[in-house]
């Protein structure tokens, strides 16, 4: 369960850094003129959330972690080559 929260939390990139206006001024207000870059945690829940996925979204999850799991042994089976050809 340790693994699918870590899962949760590097999917969480997927939504991360939109774009938005809602930036502090430093002073506690809101500076609407200021755009700044922060995390999408909506978009994150519609992707995700089993209430808004018909409860695909934890299934979503693992299979993004098993596709990165695929991904990364390939890149290190493929290292010794690649280190040697670039």
């Amino acid at each position: 369960m340790d693994t699918l929260n870590n899962v949760i939390k590097n999917c969480a990139s997927i939504c991360d850094d939109v774009f938005t206006n809602d930036a502090d001024d430093g002073a506690g207000r809101m500076a609407f003129d200021v755009p700044s870059w922060g995390p999408n945690v909506e978009e994150f829940v519609k992707r995700f959330d089993a209430r808004y996925t018909y409860g695909e979204g934890p299934k979503r999850l693992k299979n993004m972690y098993f596709t990165y799991l695929v991904e990364m042994r390939a890149l290190v089976k493929a290292a010794p080559y690649l280190l040697q050809v670039c």
